[in-house]
C-alpha cells in the first residue's frame, strides 16, 4: 500500500529512490521523507509526472513523450548491454527463420495471444523458440499442441545468462 511505501522511505531514509513503476497505483509520485534524490525511470510511450529530481528515458523514442518536463533533468541512459556479447552471425539464408524470444512465462509477462498475432508460423517456413520458466508454460504448452503448433513453437526452459548471447544468435529475429 502506499502507506507502506511512505514508511519504508521513512525508515530506511535512502539517499536515493529509483522510481521506476511510477504509473502504479501503488505509488504515483514521490514522497519525499528528508532530502533524498526521487529519479523516474519511463520505459513506456507515456509522460512522466512531474516533481521529480531527474527523469531517465531509454531511448529517443521514450524521451519524446517527455518534452512537458525541464530539458536539464531527463537523461537518456540506454539499457545497460555489452553488445560485443551479442554479435551478429554472418548473413546467410536460413531455413526455418527462428524467432527467438525471452520472456518469463507468468501472467502479465507472455502474452497469452501471441501467436494469434504472427502470421502462422509454418506457413512462412519459420519457428518460434521461448526460452524463460513460469506457471503459464503449462498452461501455453499444452494450447500450443492442441493448436498443432507443436512442431513451429517450442519452449526451451530457462537459461543462465551466460546462454542468452547463444542462444539469440542463433535466432533470426530476436
Amino acid at each position: 500500500s502506499e502507506t507502506a511505501v511512505r514508511m519504508a522511505v521513512h525508515e530506511l531514509r535512502p539517499a536515493l529512490v529509483l522510481h521506476h513503476w511510477w504509473n502504479s497505483p501503488l505509488l504515483r509520485g514521490v514522497m519525499r521523507s528528508g532530502d533524498e534524490k526521487w529519479v523516474a525511470v519511463g520505459h513506456s510511450p507515456l509522460p512522466m509526472p512531474p516533481g521529480y529530481d531527474a527523469y531517465v528515458t531509454l531511448s529517443r523514442f521514450h524521451e519524446q513523450f517527455q518534452h512537458h518536463l525541464p530539458e536539464t533533468l531527463v537523461h537518456r541512459i540506454p539499457n545497460g548491454v555489452d553488445r560485443r556479447r551479442f554479435r551478429r552471425p554472418p548473413e546467410r539464408p536460413r531455413r526455418p527463420v527462428t524467432i527467438a524470444m525471452l520472456s518469463r512465462l507468468d501472467a502479465g509477462k507472455f502474452p497469452r495471444r501471441l501467436l494469434a498475432y504472427l502470421p502462422r508460423l509454418a506457413d512462412l517456413g519459420a519457428r518460434l523458440l521461448v526460452a524463460g520458466a513460469g506457471k503459464r508454460r503449462y498452461e501455453i504448452e499444452p494450447e500450443v499442441a492442441s493448436a498443432g503448433l507443436g512442431d513451429v513453437v517450442r519452449f526451451v526452459g530457462p537459461l543462465s545468462s551466460d546462454q542468452v548471447p547463444e542462444f539469440l544468435r542463433r535466432a533470426d529475429i530476436g
